[in-house]
Parts: C-alpha cells; sequence; structure tokens
C-alpha cells in the first residue's frame, strides 16, 4: 500500500498497487460508438439516435419516455438550438410531465439540461443491479436528520474515530445508488465533444437555503460552477484526447494501472468510471441533473445517518461491528490486483439505504475543499466551499486495492482536483 501526501501534511492513505492525413469527406454522419444523439421525428419532435460501432447512426427513436412516474418525454422548447436535447443552454430541455424526482438525468428533477446519460437504454445504463435489468441511474432517497445528531467521521470504535464533536444535521436527498458507470460516462463525453460546457453558478444544491446552497465558511455559501474551470483541459473537444485522459494516470508511468475506460464500448461498461478528476466529476454531475455530494452528505449516507455504521453495511453504533469479508465489497482481499468491479456486484455490502460500493471499489469525489480538521463543531447542510490557494478536494470511501483501514465510513481522504487516478470515481446526488 502506498501513500500520497497532500500539501498540509496531511496522508490521503489509499491503496495503490496506489504526421497525419485528412480523410475524404463523406455524407455519412460519424459518431463516437454507443453515444447518443438528437434527431428530428416526422411530427417534429424530438427524438433519440444511436451511434453503431461503425460510426453510423440508428433510426431515430421517436415518442423516448423516461421511466419515472409521469412517464413523460423531455424535449427542448428553446430557440438557438431546438435540434439539440441536451444541448444545456438557456432553451436545455424542458420536460412537460409531472415531478418524479427518482428519475435522475430530467428536467423536474433539478433543473436538468436534457435526458442525462441513462435517456436511452444501453450497456452500463439500463441493465445494473443483480438482475441485469436495473437502471444504472437508479437514485434512492436518504432520509435526513433535522437536529445536529449525526457525528462526521465517527463510528465510535475504529482508532481515529472516537471524537463525536462534530455534529451536522443534514436535510434528505437523493444519492445515485450506483457509481457512475463507464457507459453512462460515454454519454458525457460526447456531449462536451458537441460543444456542452456547466454554465456560471450551476451544480448548487438549490432545494437548501432558499436556492442559496450549501452553507459555507464565513456565512458564505456555495458558489456552484465558476467558469475558471471551463478549461480546454477539463474539456476536450476531441475523443483522442479524452481516450487519452482517461487511460493515463497523473504522474504515473507504471503500465500496470487498470483504467475502466475503453475507446470503444466493451467489457467495462458497467465498471465505474476512473481516472476522472474533480473537475469531470462535478461538470458531469450538472450535466446528468444532478451535483456532487458534499463531504457530510456522502459521510452520512455512508455511516447510515445516526447509526454511525464502521462499514455501511455494518451494525448500528453501539454496539457497532468492524466485520468485513470478501462478501461485502471490491477491497485489497476480494479484488486484489484484478480491479475494479461491475457496480453492484456485492449486494451483502450495501448501505442502509440500499446504496451499492460505498466502500471500495473507486473513492469518490466530494464538493469540498480539503480541510484537516472541520471548519465548524456543529453545522447544518454544510461544506467547505471556499479555500483561498487550496487546490484539494475531498475525496470519500476508499477503492478496490484499499484495506479494511482505508474504507472505513469515516476515513476521510483529499488529494489535487486535477489528480487523474485509477483508484477515484464518483457518484452524483439529486434534490428530495
Amino acid at each position: 500500500m502506498g501513500a500520497i501526501k497532500a500539501s498540509r501534511g496531511v496522508l490521503f492513505l489509499l491503496a495503490l498497487g496506489f504526421g497525419c492525413s485528412k480523410e475524404a469527406e463523406s455524407t455519412t454522419p460519424k459518431c463516437i460508438p454507443g453515444s447518443t444523439s438528437a434527431c428530428l421525428c416526422v411530427d417534429g419532435k424530438s427524438g433519440v439516435q444511436t451511434c453503431n460501432t461503425d460510426g453510423t447512426y440508428t433510426a431515430c427513436v421517436c415518442g423516448v419516455a423516461d421511466t419515472g412516474v409521469g412517464s413523460e418525454v423531455a424535449v427542448d422548447t428553446g430557440t438557438d438550438d431546438t435540434s439539440v436535447v441536451s444541448d444545456g443552454g438557456a432553451d436545455s430541455a424542458t420536460d412537460t410531465g409531472p415531478s418524479d424526482s427518482t428519475t435522475p438525468g430530467d428536467a423536474d428533477d433539478a433543473g436538468s439540461p436534457g435526458v442525462g446519460s441513462c435517456g436511452t437504454a444501453g450497456d452500463g445504463r439500463s441493465n445494473c443491479g443483480a438482475s441485469g435489468t436495473e437502471s444504472c441511474c437508479t437514485s434512492l432517497l436518504v432520509t435526513g436528520v433535522t437536529s445536529a445528531s449525526f457525528s462526521r467521521s465517527y463510528d465510535g470504535l475504529s482508532t481515529g474515530y472516537t471524537d463525536s464533536k462534530w455534529k451536522a444535521q443534514i436535510s434528505s436527498f437523493r444519492l445515485d445508488k450506483y457509481e457512475v458507470t463507464v457507459g453512462r460516462f460515454r454519454q458525457y463525453v460526447a456531449a462536451v465533444i458537441a460543444g456542452w460546457k456547466p454554465t456560471a453558478g450551476s451544480g448548487k444544491h438549490t432545494h437548501l437555503n432558499g436556492g442559496l446552497g450549501l452553507a459555507g465558511p464565513a456565512s458564505g455559501y456555495e458558489p456552484g460552477w465558476d467558469p475558471a474551470f471551463t478549461t480546454t483541459e477539463n474539456f476536450p473537444t476531441t475523443k483522442d484526447v479524452w481516450d487519452k485522459n482517461l487511460v493515463t494516470e497523473t504522474g504515473m508511468t507504471d503500465p500496470s494501472y487498470r483504467p475502466t475506460w475503453t475507446s470503444l464500448p466493451g467489457a467495462n461498461e458497467k465498471k465505474p468510471i476512473n481516472q476522472v478528476n474533480w473537475f469531470d466529476a462535478y461538470a458531469f454531475c450538472i450535466w446528468d441533473g444532478g451535483f456532487l455530494p458534499s463531504e457530510a452528505e456522502w459521510n452520512y449516507a455512508a455511516a447510515g445517518g445516526v447509526d454511525q455504521r464502521v462499514y455501511p453495511w455494518a451494525a448500528a453504533y453501539p454496539p457497532g461491528s468492524t466485520t468485513i469479508s470478501g462478501s461485502n465489497c471490491a477491497y485489497s482481499v476480494s479484488a486484489g490486483g484484478a480491479g475494479t468491479k461491475n457496480v453492484g456486484s456485492y449486494p451483502l455490502g450495501d448501505g442502509k439505504w440500499g446504496h451499492a460500493d460505498l466502500a471500495g471499489n473507486v473513492a469518490e469525489w466530494t464538493i469540498d475543499f480539503f480541510k484537516a480538521t472541520y471548519n465548524e463543531t456543529t453545522c447544518t447542510d454544510c461544506a467547505f466551499t471556499y479555500a483561498p490557494g487550496e487546490y484539494f478536494r475531498m475525496i470519500r470511501g476508499g477503492a478496490f486495492n484499499g484495506d479494511p483501514p482505508d474504507i472505513l465510513v469515516s476515513k476521510r481522504g483529499n488529494t489535487s482536483a486535477a489528480r487523474r487516478a485509477e483508484w477515484s470515481g464518483f457518484r452524483c446526488a439529486r434534490k428530495p
């Protein structure tokens, strides 16, 4: 097991194994295999077409509905680019059905631009779970607590995590059941190549504090997406650059690393996307109609709220339980050198509200900046969202190559926001 040293002397412990010719023009549309695009139906409404492995699109599928209560169809009602269902602009897809917040990525859930990463069926999008038929975008309600009775990074049993003074009140929210898969992220890459970018201030927890979002330090609030993040490095416009970014670990030359991304759809579509940096994770969640969870929200969901669990599947404290086996999650014993597993491969390790892989598989980005100790002893819906000069972000949950101490619910990790690693991934949160 190796260690990554943070700039403030805090160790982020996670186990680590840690000239061209121009083609002749063609009238056939070229696309990224596995991606989807809007198309125009005979009735004038928008449909969806999927890219084949040969770079050509399927026929336009019209009347594409989501699986929510309203069975509604996302339609673009704007004027600047009515041919694009998920362009993310001022005219972005308007969901005309009743609210059905169980379906991520549609506009009634979080002001979503477009149909989201599971808008069409496909490998790593519609075939997750033990049955292989569950939406990979399933989002589950995490019931909050109305008083500051949850202790952050505390389980009462593990060495270093027996100080219960860092209290927090957490409002209810939804958290995706699964880590974001390769199949889902492939849709996002296609959208970015097509020109999508987040708008300034997007990605906030708008259901909190009258739309201001999470409470930050010094009486501030969550700022949302900063246009300074919108760089060519974070939003490549060619697939070749994305392929390079998603298979190359930052600062590493070891050929044994295990990226899950493949240039073309393949056997990894249901594995969690790894090698993503914090900017990728944040932008994806915005595009998909949600936001990155705060460190406190993530900790609360993994700990089973006031159960204060040692591991997501463990008994509540007291008495608590430190039992872990190869049947609970992908970690050093169960995964070994084999790398990540398909999301949801360890149902015996699911958390209190049904979430999979909150321990192991890949460590998960949160919205917070790094801070060695929490900013406030007691807080409500808080996050460390403002830190001039700080570039590290908090990451939680441990990874497939972590030992039991690395995947404790209470374990805090941090690394550079720009870092790409085989052990880093994420999942999105959404309004309740």
